[in-house]
């Protein structure tokens, strides 16, 4: 079963999930090259008064990431419907001369409080198949960029991180569900990018995670919303994944992640 809007919003109240998640692939990811550096190259060639706006802006890490190289002239609006993230994001950029050319917002994806034209540039990074209809919400974000502006759009294909599933699944088959991602991935990301935008192109990060050490893979399975495991059988799971983790020598876990650009 898909994880419900509520069980969405209950996700993402706070960054800490999220965090631990990203925590994981900071440290295990088999390609060095920071994922948000890599996203962030893909925008470089915009003009210096680029209006900007993110959806789903998450903890702030893309522009953390890429403090150094934000054009001080660009307008952004960083957003999100939760306003737990809002708060983290602020608080991550606090300090940083980013922070005036930055606005802040609260809302949902698929109702943008802006006029028609507004922004150059809209990201979407890892988002979209959050939304309650990817149609609706793309036709917003069509809506508010000028002619001739790019959505930049981030999401994973049906293999991202399979081993995982197939661990958690091998302790409890109920814990093996249909992947949050399957209404927006690489492999039909295009075909719907293509209802609304035109020349949409996909970029491939390449990259995997192996995984050295238990702990960090626990937390992210316990991050999760769909590996919801009773209390009393936590120490069975924890055993569960200590005996899987030696009798393989670490954990390898392939991923499947990329960005799809299309121009307005």
């Amino acid at each position: 079963m898909l994880l419900t809007q509520s069980a969405i919003g209950e996700q993402y109240r706070s960054s800490q999930n999220l965090d631990t998640r990203i925590a994981l692939h900071d440290r295990f990811s088999t390609n060095k090259y920071d994922w948000m550096r890599w996203v962030f190259d893909h925008m470089l060639d915009a003009a210096p008064d680029s209006r900007v706006l993110e959806i789903g802006c998450g903890s702030g890490q893309l522009w953390k990431n890429n403090l150094d190289r934000i054009p001080s002239t660009w307008a952004v609006t960083l957003s999100d419907a939760s306003a737990g993230m809002i708060e983290t994001t602020q608080q991550a950029l606090a300090g940083s001369a980013f922070v005036a050319q930055a606005q802040f917002r609260q809302f949902n994806a698929d109702a943008l409080p802006f006029d028609a034209a507004r922004f150059d540039l809209v990201i979407a990074n890892h988002m979209l198949y959050h939304v309650p209809s990817v149609d609706r919400t793309l036709g917003e974000l069509r809506r508010v960029l000028r002619p001739g502006g790019r959505i930049f759009a981030a999401t994973n294909g049906p293999d991202h991180m399979r081993e995982l599933d197939e661990l958690l699944s091998g302790f409890d088959p109920a814990l093996k569900l249909q992947p949050v991602t399957q209404t927006f991935r690489l492999d039909n990301g295009a075909a719907q990018l293509q209802s609304h935008f035109a020349n949409v192109q996909l970029h491939r990060y390449h990259s995997d995670l192996v995984v050295t050490e238990v702990a960090p893979l626990l937390a992210y399975a316990y991050s999760m919303a769909r590996t919801n495991i009773a209390p009393e059988r936590r120490a069975e799971f924890e055993a569960y994944v200590q005996a899987q983790f030696d009798r393989r020598n670490g954990v390898y876990i392939r991923k499947e992640t990329g960005l799809f650009v299309a121009t307005r």
